[in-house]
């Protein structure tokens, strides 16, 4: 919704169309202030909105009608889904590029994907033997790095051009190490794993 000076009137707006207008008193108008204007809430901070509010966007200008339409155009626009993929499992993590080129994807059937931003077929996948719990990607999307777990609890690097790791690292006491977070430099040059041991042995920082 907006306050539009020029006829001293809310506006509110649905999914960019104008839906209800109304005269506002002079005494509730905005103005500058030292006190803190409360979205959702009165302003003792006690009472609240009955809902949800999200993707606020607050101008400094009352826009017009034709501002508003093409503000909501261009918002769908940002969220629109290009596609999506069945991994067969959960698919608990993932991770895009800097760039938004390349976007990784694991999940608890014990693989691992790599897709293309244009298209849902992968460019590969591979199979981990073990659930894949975490993964990042470097900025240019250059090298993946993975956790996994249950036999082996490993870590994989690959190179986004190939589905053959790089290389691999196995705890010298695999037993229960659960590499639940993962990540690399935006270089790609450095890793770094943390591991879960669901309280059996001593956590890890490797």
């Amino acid at each position: 919704g907006i306050y539009s000076e020029d006829d001293d009137k809310i506006h509110l707006y649905l999914n960019g169309e104008l839906v209800a207008q109304s005269s506002i008193p002079s005494d509730k108008i905005i103005t500058n202030s030292t006190s803190y204007n409360r979205i959702g809430g009165d302003s003792s901070g006690n009472a609240y909105f009955d809902g949800m509010i999200d993707e606020v966007l607050i101008s400094t200008w009352a826009m017009n009608s034709t501002q508003i339409s093409t503000t909501y155009k261009d918002y769908l626009q940002l969220i629109e889904l290009r596609w999506s993929y069945e991994t067969g499992h959960d698919a608990y993590t993932s991770a895009i590029s800097a760039d938004g080129e390349y976007i990784a994807a694991g999940s608890y059937n014990n693989k691992f994907f790599l897709f293309d931003k244009d298209s849902s077929t992968p460019l590969w996948s591979y199979y981990t033997a073990g659930d894949v719990l975490s993964l990042d990607i470097s900025q240019d999307g250059e090298y993946i790095f993975v956790g996994g777990t249950d036999d082996p609890e490993k870590v994989f690097l690959f190179d986004k051009d190939s589905s053959t790791p790089i290389w691999t690292y196995e705890p010298s006491d695999p037993d229960d190490q659960d590499f639940n977070s993962v990540a690399i430099s935006a270089d790609g040059k450095y890793m770094v794993a943390g591991t879960d041991s669901n309280g059996y042995i001593d956590d890890h920082v490797y």
